[in-house]
């Protein structure tokens, strides 16, 4: 065994192959050390680059990447033995098989273990060149040699064990390397699909088991890290991560011994079947070559040898073994995606066709894909040649143009036949799930004009690839290093899509409008690239290879003799040059001449420009809006926008002031601005859109002026930024002018400002600082204004804005809609125009329209007994609503997200017109979005909050906790707990990639995780700590207080202020954990046993653990403090509840830990649960579910 063992080391040492594996490996991890242009793992915010987690993450997953290089060691060892004849004298050799084949298996372990060992030794290296060239120490940590080892021998060495024996058993006892490619793309296949079917929260440690790699099962033990755990601790080998290490390296040993068993030390008769292939190719080529009878076609030689021709490629090329394997395996995976497409808190979509487009052909555009065609052009290319039968097959009297131009044709039926998969999955996932409004129009327009010339493209390079390279493995490779490439021309700021191969721009499908304004520019861009591909064709054409001279330098000579000597190849060439250059003209002049393109380094130059010229505006002195008349008219059929308005300013402050800075659209044509103040025009930068005007007399305190304005907006470049659409347009009031300091050129990136020598993005201010109070959340320069605004659009559409419709005419063809709010608002107003169909209800006088796409008609009965709910629950226990009418409306999924303006709320249709509430277990979320954004008509628009530490507490917190109130009197108290699993989740992993410091709730500023998740937990909490009714008593007079106040306005220290007087001291306490500390707890399930008594009901006796923690802003350190209060413990049917029923008693009891609590209940429950709502922020609430033990 020694001797086979070094032999197979001296062997793999003396491949090349071997040592661009090992460099490859290398020179990423130095890369990814040093570039922030791709990042890989979890190096985000505080999170040090060199942090150990960082660490693991890049190495496993790369790691995993290296599938086909573990195929490409362990697949080969005893089948080359075989492939060169070697075996019969090594058979006969008095050699044992276990020798040669430990032998064989250990040296092939041992030098791929090497090569991938020098991914972490690239990263090392890298680490330490990082630490002398940075300009950011403070985002590296102290080096650790364990960070870089321990990664490596439990990921990587147990990954390649498992997959090795694998790929050494298959390939061994088939002797035929094709079952190696079809195992390596069904493994990416199936454990792409694992990851969509076990990736929910129930599955968590199931996925963790299955998941070879271990990349789920190390995320398993470390999802709730905080940021000091990340940057000091390994990955530790525990839980669900060491029992996925001992489970695939059994499977591995036991698949590894069953090999060596089945093994037989004797050439297999049949293997290889070389002379077999070749006979059968040259017999086709000769039957080929008879041009068989097409009476179908007119007599002419060449045309009928072609079709000839490109039968026979075709033929052998969808029978390849490999294609037929990876075209079911990509339908495999493209039928998952778009089964679980586009799921929001578990809740699936309606399969309308364009989601089910836009999924498939996403899914379908990744490797497996990119692979297959990448392949099949080498086969095709390579065919003759690898068969032996060049000779035989170049010697006809065929034309090169018939040779070369049959087989391309044979190419392009692979990406037909993966685009047929697209309307094949998704037609039969929109049958399966009930949908049958199947616009098969869409589909092949899609797959036809939009996607198929993108696959053409991919197949064009590699022919061309393969036929100038001449080498098909290392053509392979070219193309593959093509691709890689593209990560250095982003680190080279090298963005212009005509630098990058099959680049452009996107369309977005939506049903409310089709494919966009910006399908011009794709159409533009694809067009472009065909005839760049057809470009390519012409250059691998004249080096196509036809005899014996093979060299690069004589295929030099033979294309230049070809390129000479034939007019046909001139014009070959020469057209498609021609027309990618008029089409890159075209496109570079309405990029950089219309659009004015800028890549993301010159973006970054503006910003910086800006905010250090005029970074004092932020303190300078500037009017307020009191008053605002705007109007908007909209061109959908053009997507121009004609924004005009009249603007009522005063000054708000204490003193005079002589400078008014205004910011506009720099796109724009300014037709009118006029102040009618006198005032001179002292600065303007025409492209950044920025004006200053001196007034001739200051402006007092109180007194006020008006501005006119009227401007254009005319989109006729490829990239067309405006907000008028042709069906769904959605614009708010950023688009009018505003005054002062435009924070809209911040860079937020910390890395990026330190790098510009900008100062650190400061905190928001304190709730002492009297001047920030003042100031409002929405707008820190304006207050409540007056508004109106007069609207036009298309006449077959409806334009909406905030206020009451006051008028509606038609006019010059177009429809015209003015609207007139009945009392102030914030600044801070939408537009909307859209071929709208309108359902209606009604809730005590106040109007509930729905203003929808004419078939999403799904769900807009939900959304208003949403609406209806939230009105009942927020009348009764907050306050009147100031408004008399509520809008939803209907907006294209070019965005996800619903917000609420005075009396409208834009809604997109990507995240509730098509959500699929009919699924079994679906989590009703359109219910809770709208009443979410009803709650902002009390929090946000009632109490309008300072733009303060806090502020977001009382906006998004106070309405994510009233969502949650809604829900609760919906569905029940019970069954709360799934939506606030997936709260706590949120805040959880959102935590652990903080970017600078989380505050308490009290102080919180931009961080969504925490007044999102968190908030609504927490308050949902605070409810449980007093009662509801309590609860309610205090909101209510808060409410009362605080409604529409303004300068000062509310604070978070004034909600806990007031909350003050409805807590006991030791509700205050408990209290002050969720809103004035970051608390954390540590509760546990122990165990659970029951028994049936002999009155027939059940015993079930429950041993749980608490603890609590305080900890500081990145989680560091801890302070442990007695667990008191009341905790939740239910008895349950499942796990996660999903209906009344599988709750059989559920309580709150003052629990220590250690205690065992014993209940007896008539219906013999399944599952106990420790703080089963999850309102608590357990830092593990994984083992808070135990199943009862029966005795």
């Amino acid at each position: 065994m020694k001797s086979v063992f070094l032999f197979e080391i001296r062997y793999r040492l003396s491949r090349p192959a071997t040592w661009i594996y090992a460099l490859i490996f290398f020179i990423i991890g130095m890369v990814i050390m040093n570039t922030d242009a791709v990042r890989i793992g979890g190096g985000y915010g505080k999170v040090n680059s060199n942090a150990p987690y960082n660490i693991h993450q890049i190495i496993s997953i790369l790691g995993a990447f290296g599938l086909f290089i573990t195929m490409a060691f362990f697949a080969v060892p005893v089948f080359r033995d075989s492939e060169h004849k070697m075996d019969t004298f090594l058979y006969a050799y008095p050699l044992k098989k276990t020798d040669y084949l430990a032998g064989r298996f250990l040296g092939t372990y041992f030098m791929c273990a090497l090569v991938f060992f020098s991914l972490p030794l690239g990263m090392l290296l890298g680490e330490l060149l990082a630490k002398m060239l940075t300009k950011d120490p403070e985002s590296w940590g102290a080096f650790q040699m364990s960070a870089y080892l321990w990664p490596f021998l439990v990921c990587l060495v147990p990954t390649i064990f498992f997959m090795g024996s694998l790929f050494f058993t298959l390939v061994n006892l088939t002797r035929k390397m094709m079952y190696a490619y079809i195992l390596a793309i069904s493994f990416i296949v199936l454990y792409s699909i694992s990851l969509n079917l076990l990736g929910d929260l129930d599955n968590k440690f199931i996925a963790a088991l299955l998941d070879t790699f271990g990349l789920t099962a190390a995320d398993r033990v470390t999802e709730y890290w905080s940021i000091a755990d990340k940057n000091q601790n390994l990955v530790p080998l525990t839980g669900a991560f060491l029992w996925n290490r001992v489970l695939w390296s059994s499977v591995g040993a036991v698949i590894l011994v069953f090999g060596f068993l089945k093994f037989q030390m004797s050439p297999v008769a049949d293997a290889p079947k070389g002379q077999g292939k070749k006979a059968k190719v040259a017999a086709d080529v000769k039957e080929a070559l008879k041009v068989p009878s097409l009476s179908w076609m007119p007599d002419f030689s060449p045309v009928r040898t072609f079709f000839s021709l490109w039968i026979l490629e075709s033929r052998q090329t969808l029978r390849n073994g490999i294609f037929i394997a990876m075209l079911f395996a990509i339908g495999l995976y493209l039928s998952v995606a778009a089964w679980y497409a586009d799921r929001s808190f578990e809740t699936g979509i309606y399969p309308v066709t364009g989601q089910m487009l836009e999924t498939v052909t996403t899914s379908l555009f990744g490797i497996l894909s990119i692979a297959l065609i990448i392949f099949l052009a080498g086969e095709i290319v390579w065919r003759e040649r690898q068969a032996k039968m060049e000779g035989i097959y170049d010697a006809f009297p065929t034309p090169n143009t018939v040779i070369f131009w049959s087989k391309f044709a044979s190419l392009l039926l692979v990406p037909v036949f993966l685009l047929m998969l697209v309307p094949l999955v998704g037609v039969l996932v929109q049958t399966i799930k009930g949908y049958h409004n199947y616009e098969f129009g869409l589909y092949f327009k899609t797959i036809f004009f939009y996607e198929l010339p993108r696959l053409w493209l991919i197949a064009a390079l590699a022919f061309c690839i393969q036929h100038i390279v001449n080498n098909k493995y290392t053509g392979n490779i070219a193309i593959l290093v093509y691709y890689i490439s593209f990560l250095g021309l982003s680190y080279l700021k090298i963005e212009h899509p005509l630098f990058r191969f099959g680049s452009g721009m996107r369309y977005v499908y939506s049903d409310m409008n089709g494919f966009g304004e910006g399908v011009f520019g794709y159409r533009l861009y694809l067009l472009h690239w065909v005839f760049v591909g057809c470009f390519l064709l012409a250059i691998a054409y004249l080096f196509m290879v036809r005899g014996v001279e093979s060299d690069f330098r004589a295929r030099y000579r033979m294309a230049a003799q070809r390129l000479k000597s034939s007019f046909q190849s001139k014009l070959i060439l020469a057209l498609p040059f021609t027309a990618m250059m008029i089409t890159g003209f075209y496109i570079t002049r309405l990029t950089v001449d219309v659009d004015h393109y800028s890549n993301s380094k010159t973006d970054e130059a503006i910003s910086v420009d800006y905010e250090k010229k005029f970074s004092y505006l932020e303190r300078s002195l500037h009017p307020a809006l009191s008053a605002v008349n705007v109007g908007a008219d909209m061109f959908p059929e053009n997507s121009n926008l004609t924004l005009s308005g009249k603007f009522t300013y005063y000054n708000p402050h204490k003193k005079p002031f002589d400078t008014l800075w205004y910011n506009m659209n720099p796109d724009g044509i300014v037709r009118k601005f006029d102040i009618s103040n006198p005032v001179k025009l002292v600065f303007e930068d025409a492209k950044k859109g920025i004006r200053a005007y001196k007034l001739e007399t200051p402006l007092a305190p109180g007194d006020s002026f008006m501005l006119d304005f009227k401007m254009d907006l005319a989109f006729t470049g490829l990239d067309n930024e405006s907000p008028v659409r042709g069906n769904g347009t959605f614009f708010n009031n950023r688009q009018w002018p505003s005054v002062g300091y435009n924070d809209g050129y911040r860079i937020e990136d910390e890395d990026k400002r330190k790098e510009y020598g900008l100062k650190e993005i400061p905190t928001m201010p304190s709730q002492s600082d009297s001047g920030e109070i003042d100031k409002s959340l929405f707008d820190d320069k304006n207050h409540s204004i007056r508004f109106e605004a007069t609207l036009s659009t298309s006449p077959d559409q409806i334009a909406i804005a905030p206020g009451y419709l006051t008028k509606e005419w038609t006019q010059n063809g177009r429809r015209y809609f003015h609207y007139k709010m009945d009392r102030p608002i914030t600044n801070f107003y939408s537009v909307l125009s859209a071929r709208y169909e309108v359902y209606k209800e009604n809730w005590k006088g106040i109007e509930i329209s729905i203003y929808h796409h004419s078939w999403h008609t799904f769900n807009i009965k939900k959304m208003a007994e949403a609406v209806r709910h939230s009105l009942d629950y927020y009348t009764e226990n907050f306050g009147p609503y100031q408004h008399r009418q509520v809008r939803i409306l209907e907006f294209p999924r070019y965005s996800s997200f619903a917000q609420s303006f005075d009396n409208t709320i834009p809604y997109s249709e990507g995240i509730g017109f098509i959500a699929n509430l009919d699924e079994e277990d679906a989590i009703d979320y359109v219910y809770f979005v709208t009443a979410h954004e009803m709650a902002h008509q009390w929090w946000g628009h009632q109490i309008n909050p300072a733009n303060a530490r806090g502020a977001q507490f009382l906006s998004e917190t106070m309405a994510e906790y009233s969502a949650l109130m809604v829900m609760r009197k919906r569905y029940g108290d019970e069954l709360m707990g799934r939506f606030l699993r997936k709260e706590l989740s949120g805040y959880l992993n959102g935590r652990s990639s903080e970017k600078k410091k989380e505050n308490p709730l009290m102080d919180i500023e931009m961080q969504s995780y925490a007044y999102y998740n968190k908030g609504s937990m927490a308050m949902y909490n605070v409810m449980d700590l007093i009662g509801e009714k309590k609860m309610n008593e205090f909101l209510k007079e808060f409410v009362s207080r605080y409604r529409f106040t303004s300068r000062p306005y509310p604070t978070t220290n004034n909600f806990y202020s007031a909350l003050q007087a409805y807590l006991t001291p030791e509700q205050k306490e408990l209290a002050d954990d969720q809103l004035k500390r970051i608390t954390l707890y540590k509760n546990k399930m122990v165990s659970a046993t029951g028994k049936k008594l002999a009155n027939g009901k059940f015993e079930v006796r429950m041993k749980v653990e608490t603890g609590k923690m305080y900890v500081d802003s990145l989680g560091g350190k801890e302070q442990n403090v007695p667990a008191t209060g009341l905790f939740g413990l239910a008895l349950t049917m499942e796990e996660r509840p999903k209906k009344k029923g599988d709750v059989i008693r559920m309580e709150k009891l003052a629990i220590r830990t250690g205690q065992e609590i014993v209940w007896v209940t008539d219906k013999k429950p399944v599952y106990a649960s420790f703080d089963p709502l999850n309102t608590l922020t357990d830092i593990l609430p994984e083992d808070n579910t135990k199943k009862i033990d029966w005795e």
